[in-house]
């Protein structure tokens, strides 16, 4: 299965982000412009752009990102479009370089990642593409392939 192949290749991968993530470091030049990224989520380094590995810290095809500015530390939500699910993280601003999430939405567990995982249900996700809060934490996903948008009463409560 396509898939498999994919997890089977990964203990290379690894080898070679962490060789990567010691060669590949941004210079003090760059770090001082601000062009250049601090932290980075869904790879274990800068220098890598790996298959996906379904567990709290890979992402396959991100495509929004949400900041919760109602909580202090602030939170992150991130669509994992690919994985049918969406991936969050409890303190924004303490979160280093391939730090698992805290709370995955959409599927059972970190590890799952099938589209309705388990049918169409308040519980199950089918590409979600979008994500948003309103100024009491609630989370708004738009759940692309089941056609609706659904809401998450403060998701980390």
């Amino acid at each position: 299965m396509h898939r498999k192949a994919r997890r089977d290749d990964r203990r290379p991968l690894l080898a070679l982000a962490v060789l990567l993530g010691t060669v590949a470091a941004p210079t003090s030049e760059a770090i001082a412009s601000g062009t250049t990224a601090d932290r980075v989520l869904g790879q274990v380094s800068f220098a890598l752009n790996g298959l996906n590995l379904v567990d709290g810290r890979g992402l396959w095809a991100p495509s929004a990102v949400a900041i919760d500015g109602s909580v202090t530390p602030n939170r992150v939500y991130v669509a994992d479009t690919n994985n049918n699910r969406v991936l969050a993280w409890a303190q924004v601003g303490a979160f280093t370089n391939a730090d698992p999430a805290d709370l995955v939405i959409g599927q059972p567990d970190f590890f799952s990642f099938a589209c309705n995982n388990g049918g169409v249900r308040a519980n199950s996700l089918c590409s979600p593409r979008g994500v948003a809060l309103d100024g009491a934490g609630n989370l708004y996903v738009a759940d692309t392939d089941n056609r609706r948008v659904l809401e998450y009463d403060t998701p980390f409560a």
